[in-house]
């Protein structure tokens, strides 16, 4: 639809008001997201996702972060998201950022929890010349908790929100995660690797478990690029 009317108002201008505040201030970290999600696996790595969270928690004095990356996730009993990324040079982590906007509730917490795979090979189940060339997309749950969270610190919404962040590369390596190992998750639940291809529900359970025993929220909302399997119920279309 072509554009047949553009208003431009400056922020000193009547007409300028809070709705309009929060109009830019949507764009802004929107296009922040995109710029996330749209980065090439060879620059946003799980390292790159980590610096765009510390840079977060350094330049606001209100928001925690919690950073477990590499063996410190099998030391913390995070087997099922360490074994998806374990194959890779950019070491597998979970990071968490918390942000306490609403101080006269504190157990008000809500929690955003995003599938950080910064590139999706299928593992040793390998996804075919077609399907694999895209994958640098499948980090989209993290990089927009991470755009969501930081637009909810820089605007000072009234809420208490913990963002966490799922990071790995699944990759084929002399290390990486084989077709039916068997891996213990957070909860404590044992899973056989049916497929290496399925690796964002192994990452996200250890994820949401963690949020959920250590933040306790009472609404987590789960952010992820979906299986392709989902076309079964959902068609191309939707």
């Amino acid at each position: 639809t072509p554009i047949r009317r553009l208003v431009i108002v400056q922020k000193d201008h009547p007409g300028f008001d809070d709705e309009s505040n929060f109009i830019i201030n949507s764009v802004k970290y929107t296009l922040y997201t995109r710029e996330i999600n749209n980065e090439r696996a060879n620059v946003a790595n799980t390292l790159f996702m980590i610096d765009l969270c510390k840079k977060i928690a350094e330049k606001n004095k209100n928001v925690h972060i919690e950073i477990i990356v590499g063996e410190q996730l099998v030391e913390k009993g995070l087997h099922s998201l360490y074994g998806v990324g374990k194959g890779s040079d950019s070491p597998p982590a979970l990071v968490v950022l918390s942000y306490k906007g609403n101080t006269a509730n504190a157990e008000d917490v809500y929690a955003i929890v995003g599938k950080g795979v910064c590139f999706d090979t299928g593992g040793y189940n390998i996804k075919p010349t077609g399907s694999m060339e895209t994958m640098y997309f499948d980090k989209c749950g993290a990089g927009s908790v991470i755009g969501a969270f930081r637009g909810v610190v820089e605007m000072g919404l009234k809420i208490n929100l913990v963002a966490a962040v799922c990071l790995v590369e699944n990759s084929i390596s002399d290390t990486a995660q084989m077709p039916l190992d068997i891996v213990k998750t957070y909860k404590g639940l044992t899973v056989e690797i049916g497929n290496t291809d399925a690796e964002g529900r192994l990452i996200l359970c250890d994820g949401l478990s963690w949020v959920q025993k250590h933040y306790k929220p009472h609404t987590i909302f789960d952010i992820c690029t979906l299986t392709g399997a989902i076309t079964v119920s959902y068609t191309h279309l939707t």
